[in-house]
C-alpha cells in the first residue's frame, strides 16, 4: 500500500487496474485546419546567457541582454512588456522589451553562482512566482516589489543548501512546487507543496512515497490534483484519496507534465522500459485510457504534448540520445488518436509552442548540409520546416515565448500552462 502524507492528515491511496482501449483508428492525409485570429510577431528566448528577441517571419534574431560567460539564463516569461528569467547566480531578473535596459535583480536570499542552480518563473495576473535553488518561492509584482516569500526546505537555516525544487506550477489558486530526488538527500526530502498563490502560506503539503521524485509539474482540474511522480496519480484534494493512477515502470522516465484539454488529460509516458514510450489520451474523470500512440523511448516523458484548439495533439517519437532528447514532431487529432502528419527529418530538443498556426522549437534540421541546429518554425498544418536560426543553438535555451497581435503564446510546459 502507498501512502501520501500531507498536513494535516494522512492520505492512503489503493491503486487499481486501468483498462486500456486500444488505437484501433486509421491515419488520414487530411490537414488540420487551425483557428488562427492573429499575426505571430516575435519571440523572446535566450541561447546561454543571452536574451534574444527573433523576428517569428523569418527567425533573424537580436540580443537584447547579455548575462555574461557562464551565467546561463532559464525559467523566461514576459508581460508583453518586461521579461522575467533567472540566472545562473540564481536571481530573478526583469528586463525593458522596449529600452532592453535590466530594470531589477533580486537575490532569493544572497547571489552566488551555482552551476546547478535553475530558475523557473511564471507571470500571471500581474505576479511574477518564482523559485531557485535555494528552495524559496516568491511572488514579486512587475516592479519588484515583493508580496511574499516562502522557505519550503525543513533544513533551511539561512545559509546556502543543496535544495532542488522542480516544475513550478501556477494553476487557480495555487503554487505548486515539487521537489526531486538528488544524491546529496533521502527520500523524506521528497515532498509537494500547494501555497496559497497570495500570501505563500503552505495550505496542503504531501510527501512522495519512497524511491519517488516529482516527474513533471502538478497540474489541477476541478478538484482532481494530477501528480506525475514516476506514475500519474490523480488525488482528490477535499479527501487526500487516490481516484487512480497510470503505472510507468520505474527504469524509465515517468509520466510527464500533463495537459488537461476538457475532459481529458494529455501526457507522454511509457508502458514499458526501452521502446515503450506512448503519448496517452486519458480520462480525467475515471482514469480510463481514451487512446494511446506509439511514441519511441521510454525518456519521452521529457517532452510536454501540445495541444492546439481543443482539437489536434502534437507528440513527439522520442528516438533516444544519451545527451539529448531526438524527438520526431508527430500531430494526432484530439479526439481519437488519428496520425495527420509525421516530420521524421526533424529532431526536436524540446516541446514546442504553437502560436497562430506554427510551432516554434530548439531541434535538429536531420536533412541539412550545413549548420542545422538551433531555433526553428514548423508549419503547423504538415510539420514542413520553414525557417532555422542556426546561430541560436547554445547549451541552454530557455522555451520560445511568442508575441503575437492577438496575444502571449508560452510553451505547454511553461509554469503557468
Amino acid at each position: 500500500m502507498k501512502k501520501f502524507l500531507t498536513v494535516p492528515f494522512v492520505m492512503v491511496f489503493i491503486p487499481f487496474l486501468i483498462s486500456c482501449s486500444k488505437d484501433g483508428s486509421t491515419d488520414t492525409e487530411k490537414e488540420p485546419i487551425f483557428d488562427n485570429n492573429g499575426t505571430n510577431k516575435s519571440i523572446l528566448t535566450s541561447s546561454d546567457g543571452k536574451v534574444y528577441r527573433v523576428s517569428a517571419t523569418d527567425g533573424k534574431a537580436n540580443m537584447l541582454f547579455d548575462f555574461g560567460r557562464q551565467n546561463d539564463v532559464s525559467g523566461l516569461d514576459s508581460d508583453g512588456t518586461k521579461i522575467y528569467n533567472g540566472d545562473e547566480s540564481n536571481t530573478i531578473n526583469a528586463i525593458d522589451l522596449n529600452s532592453k535596459q535590466l530594470l531589477w535583480r533580486k537575490s532569493f536570499f544572497k547571489e552566488e553562482s551555482i552551476t546547478a542552480s535553475e530558475v523557473q518563473t511564471g507571470f500571471k495576473d500581474g505576479v511574477c512566482y518564482s523559485i531557485g535553488h535555494s528552495g524559496i518561492a516568491v511572488a514579486l509584482k512587475g516592479d519588484g516589489t515583493l508580496l511574499w516569500s516562502r522557505p519550503l526546505d525543513p533544513d533551511f537555516d539561512g545559509a546556502r543548501n543543496s535544495y532542488y525544487p522542480t516544475y513550478l506550477s501556477v494553476q487557480g489558486k495555487y503554487v505548486i512546487v515539487g521537489s526531486s530526488r538528488t544524491a546529496f538527500w533521502g527520500d523524506e526530502r521528497n515532498k509537494l507543496y500547494l501555497l496559497d498563490k497570495t500570501n505563500g502560506k503552505p495550505i496542503q503539503t504531501f510527501t512522495l512515497p519512497a524511491e519517488t521524485a516529482v516527474t513533471g509539474r502538478a497540474k489541477i482540474s476541478g478538484n482532481t490534483l494530477l501528480v506525475p511522480m514516476n506514475d500519474l496519480v490523480a488525488i482528490d484534494l477535499s479527501s487526500g484519496k487516490e481516484l487512480w493512477r497510470i503505472p510507468m515502470p520505474d527504469a524509465s522516465y515517468g509520466a510527464g507534465t500533463p495537459i488537461i484539454s476538457g475532459s481529458k488529460v494529455l501526457l507522454h509516458g511509457s508502458r514499458s522500459v526501452g521502446m515503450g514510450g506512448k503519448l496517452f489520451c486519458i480520462n480525467i474523470n475515471n482514469g480510463q485510457v481514451v487512446w494511446e500512440k506509439d511514441s519511441g523511448g521510454d525518456m519521452v516523458g521529457y517532452y510536454t504534448p501540445t495541444v492546439i484548439d481543443g482539437k489536434y495533439v502534437l507528440g513527439i517519437y522520442e528516438n533516444g540520445s544519451t545527451v539529448n532528447a531526438n524527438g520526431r514532431p508527430y500531430m494526432v487529432h484530439l479526439e481519437d488518436g488519428a496520425k495527420l502528419w509525421q516530420n521524421d527529418n526533424i529532431g526536436l530538443d524540446a516541446s514546442a509552442t504553437y502560436a497562430n498556426g506554427r510551432l516554434y522549437a530548439y531541434g535538429n534540421n536531420l536533412t541539412a548540409q550545413s549548420e542545422s541546429v538551433g531555433l526553428m518554425a514548423l508549419n503547423a498544418s504538415n510539420g514542413a520546416l520553414e525557417w532555422i536560426n542556426a546561430d541560436l543553438n547554445g547549451i541552454s535555451n530557455t522555451d520560445p515565448l511568442i508575441i503575437a497581435d492577438n496575444g502571449i503564446f508560452r510553451s505547454p510546459s511553461a509554469p503557468g500552462e
